[in-house]
């Protein structure tokens, strides 16, 4: 085996090496996001609370996606309120998310955001064990 073909087969197993730490950390990472939304989440009945999910994928390109959510229909309005007090209430919204709400002659309800502030709670710690992850593997892969 040539110098060339170890480099390549020692850089295909760190990037495999990686890629199952990164994996594996963010798995942790939305199961505490998932555990804090739970807790956020207003709860009546526990529906929404109980319907609330974690998972990880890595799509066609290989990128690794965490969610956390819900499949609950009624999930946004509890997030982000309805009619004339979701619209004025002061809300966190992700960057680049924009709202709109249908007028009609009642008050709705405000918001009760539980997704999103368990996101930004867990935010730099999911951020700082996945660079932990990534430097063990990288040490790994320099033995």
């Amino acid at each position: 085996m040539s110098d060339a073909d170890k480099i390549i087969s020692n850089l295909e197993h760190l990037s495999g090496n990686i890629a199952d730490r990164v994996e594996k950390a963010l798995i942790k990472g939305m199961k505490q996001i998932q555990g804090d939304a739970k807790l956020l989440v207003p709860v009546k009945e526990g529906r929404l609370r109980n319907s609330t999910t974690a998972s990880v994928t890595r799509d066609a390109e290989l990128d690794i996606i965490g969610e956390v959510g819900t499949n609950l229909e009624y999930a946004a309005y509890v997030e982000f309120g309805t009619g004339q007090r979701g619209e004025s209430a002061d809300k966190d919204l992700p960057e680049g998310l924009s709202l709109s709400y249908t007028q009609r002659e009642w008050p709705g309800q405000a918001p009760q955001p539980f997704l999103y502030p368990a996101f930004k709670n867990n935010k730099k710690e999911i951020e700082q064990k996945i660079a932990a992850a990534i430097k063990a593997a990288m040490r790994e892969g320099r033995t």
